[in-house]
């Protein structure tokens, strides 16, 4: 493996940390402004993948699934922004309504695509370590 490709990979690792971190604490409010910084957290990933690059031709096999790991980062962006929408500064909205029932099924939304944008992002990460083991 070259340098820039293993410091490529570096730079998807780190990232994939980057972008769950947020997710990763024992409890949070879900406010308003929490919801669009988790969905800011989660739209980061095809950003910051178009500021990384691609990889060389060794490495495409991981960067495809890393572009599908963000497709479902983005996803769940959009179904945090459209819960942020619904929601009151402090989080709420009136039970019964419309916009309850939108609320709840953005963020279900957005966390189960976090979830599966995370689990894909691992996958990629697991076919990098198979690749860098038969490159060393």
């Amino acid at each position: 493996m070259t340098a820039a490709e293993l410091a490529w990979v570096t730079a998807i690792t780190n990232l994939h940390k980057k972008i769950d971190k947020p997710f990763m604490v024992g409890s949070m409010t879900m406010t308003r402004a929490k919801m669009i910084e988790l969905g800011n957290s989660l739209r980061a990933c095809s950003r910051e993948l178009r500021r990384i690059g691609s990889p060389g031709s060794r490495l495409q096999p991981v960067y495809a699934i890393v572009q599908q790991a963000c497709r479902s980062y983005d996803k769940g962006a959009r179904c945090l922004a459209k819960a942020a929408s619904v929601s009151e500064a402090g989080g709420g909205t009136i039970v019964g309504t419309s916009e309850a029932r939108t609320q709840r099924r953005s963020m279900d939304c957005g966390f189960a695509a976090q979830g599966n944008g995370s689990n894909t992002f691992g996958e990629a990460e697991a076919k990098a370590s198979e690749i860098t083991a038969q490159f060393p």
